[in-house]
């Protein structure tokens, strides 16, 4: 889920992509948020692919969503 919001897809958009609600993403997202400690999507993105580039072979939750994001886009190199 983190790799389309790193894409800057909208909740409405990732929940398009995945086939549900765009509540249920917000959901999701509320619940990653939490794991990684953070309080907006920015944050979320940067923190995952911080964890991913420190510990990747970690199998915890920061890392589960740090691997989803590992590659992020080419639009966004401010995150590289």
């Amino acid at each position: 889920m983190l790799g389309w919001i790193a894409q800057g897809k909208t909740d409405a958009e990732t929940g398009m992509v995945l086939g549900i609600s765009p509540r249920t993403v917000a959901k999701h997202l509320e619940h990653i948020f939490d794991k990684l400690g953070v309080e907006t999507r920015t944050a979320a993105v940067v923190r995952a692919v911080e964890t991913a580039r420190s510990d990747g072979h970690s199998h915890s939750a920061s890392a589960s969503s740090a691997r989803a994001v590992a590659a992020v886009p080419e639009s966004m190199p401010s995150l590289r």
